[in-house]
């Protein structure tokens, strides 16, 4: 599938609805960023800073959006700073307040989810513990999230809406952060190489990925550039959505649950049927990122539905959302087989463990894994994997020094264990060893050697090292008359 077929799948006109497709509309004569693009990104925005006051039955609304696209072509910075400029008066101060970045670890999230509700305490509002996590530089995130062994799995939990918590070294309350209803919005940046390199089908099986909306973004149009002397800010230009003030004030005065029209109803069921039918007939390792289809569907639907100060979804909202996941939906194809035709594969962490053993002779202490895998994960997410491995053995080694016993990790299959074998045994033909080969001495000239001198005498039959068989000079040599070899010495 090429890219510009993706506009094929579903098209922005097919997507656009409610006072948030009209602001986008409004905004793209004065930017030159991807319409989905800015679809997308007022969506994630919008849907952060409605959740919590307005749910979809009783789940939060949030919509997590990715825009994928080249480095300079894609306009993916373009497209959130059009988004933002375009809500920046409909949703007060949201966006300035709540809007945090850089978050890598399962432990940071909760403690500041935590905080921004132990913060809103005093407030006029009460508890609001609502945070949008945006990463332009996603890729750098992920390298160092795989350091911690919770962050995936946090990051599931906060988009089912369901508690997480911190459980921290000591006693008492003090030392536990508990957010029972996780209010995160998150929207990200990344390029269509680093998706390839950094995000496996390993993660969405888990479901981390599968909670996502990535999209397919490029530059719509050049404008002209502006005056040298102008250095007044672009996005001023665009215009505001004043429409969506009203109705964030209406999402935020009281909770809203949103539901569907008895038509939308009927239509939902049939786009059911329908998305499972089209995940049954995609291999494995595309369809487990699109699980959730179905409801991110929803939570689209919903948002849109708010925007119009709405309780009940209709058909032509369903639709809409409905295009816009299938557009998502077919990026991740695109994606999957993009990376299948450049031959670029991410090896899973389990493999990597695998070949470090190999390397390492079937086995190895903890500190050398580490320091194979290091870039991958921290000591803890090594020592979980491992332990979900059903071919690698933890052994405890005795080291008879006092301390903690050696940990020591072997591989437990046959056909992986690859360690050294005595050389009358063979090796394995499959792999090349080496040998240390002897090299043959060389002859030396001989040389004089001393004998040490003795208190025990030698017998007649027995002859000094020293002697040679050459002739002996004719003069004995002198030698003190109590020497008791004197008399062999005369011979």
């Amino acid at each position: 599938m090429a890219f510009k077929e993706l506009a094929e799948v579903a098209s922005f006109k097919d997507m656009a609805y409610g006072p948030i497709g009209e602001a986008v509309k409004k905004a793209m004569p004065y930017t030159e960023a991807d319409e989905i693009g800015v679809y997308a990104a007022a969506l994630s925005m919008y849907a952060a800073a409605i959740n919590g006051t307005v749910t979809f039955r009783r789940r939060p609304v949030g919509v997590w959006t990715v825009l994928v696209g080249r480095s300079s072509g894609g306009r993916k910075g373009t497209a959130s700073d059009t988004a933002r400029a375009m809500l920046d008066t409909a949703i007060d101060d949201f966006l300035f307040d709540r809007t945090v970045s850089g978050i890598t670890s399962g432990p940071s999230l909760v403690n500041h989810l935590w905080k921004t509700e132990v913060d809103s305490l005093t407030s006029r509002d009460g508890v609001d513990g609502r945070v949008l996590l945006m990463e332009e530089e996603w890729a750098a995130t992920l390298k160092r999230s795989r350091r911690c062994p919770t962050f995936s799995q946090q990051l599931r939990t906060a988009w089912d809406g369901k508690a997480i918590r911190n459980i921290t070294k000591g006693k008492g309350e003090e030392a536990r952060q508990e957010v029972t209803r996780p209010l995160l919005g998150f929207h990200a940046h990344i390029t269509p190489a680093e998706w390839t390199r950094h995000v496996s089908s390993d993660e969405a099986l888990g479901g981390t990925f599968n909670r996502l909306l990535p999209v397919m973004v490029e530059r719509s149009k050049m404008l002209p550039s502006r005056d040298d002397d102008d250095e007044s800010d672009w996005t001023l230009d665009i215009p505001r959505a004043d429409a969506l003030k009203e109705a964030y004030e209406w999402a935020r005065e009281t909770p809203r649950s949103i539901g569907f029209t008895k038509q939308a109803a009927t239509r939902y069921d049939e786009l059911r049927w329908e998305i499972e039918d089209h995940l049954a007939e995609l291999p494995e390792e595309v369809a487990c990122f699109m699980e959730r289809t179905t409801e991110q569907v929803s939570r689209v639907a919903a948002v849109l539905a708010a925007s119009e100060m709405k309780t009940k979804i209709s058909v032509k909202a369903l639709n809409a959302a409905w295009a816009f996941v299938r557009y998502s939906m077919a990026t991740v194809e695109y994606l999957i087989k993009n990376a299948g035709e450049t031959g670029r594969r991410i090896k899973p962490l389990s493999e990597v463990i695998r070949d470090a053993l190999i390397a390492c002779g079937g086995e190895a202490t903890s500190t050398e894994l580490h320091a194979k895998v290091k870039n991958r994960t921290n000591a803890a997410g090594l020592k979980a994997e491992v332990e979900a491995m059903p071919n690698v053995e933890v052994v405890k080694v005795k080291t008879g020094k006092p301390g903690a016993p050696k940990v020591v990790y072997r591989l437990k299959t046959e056909e992986s264990e690859v360690k050294p074998e005595p050389q009358d045994q063979g090796q394995d033909p499959g792999r090349p060893t080496l040998r240390l080969v002897e090299p043959e001495p060389a002859p030396r000239p001989a040389r004089r050697t001393r004998t040490r001198a003795t208190n025990k005498p030698k017998t007649e039959t027995q002859r000094p090292k020293t002697q040679r068989s050459k002739a002996q000079p004719t003069r004995a040599p002198r030698v003190p008359e109590s020497n008791p070899f004197a008399d062999l010495l005369s011979l």
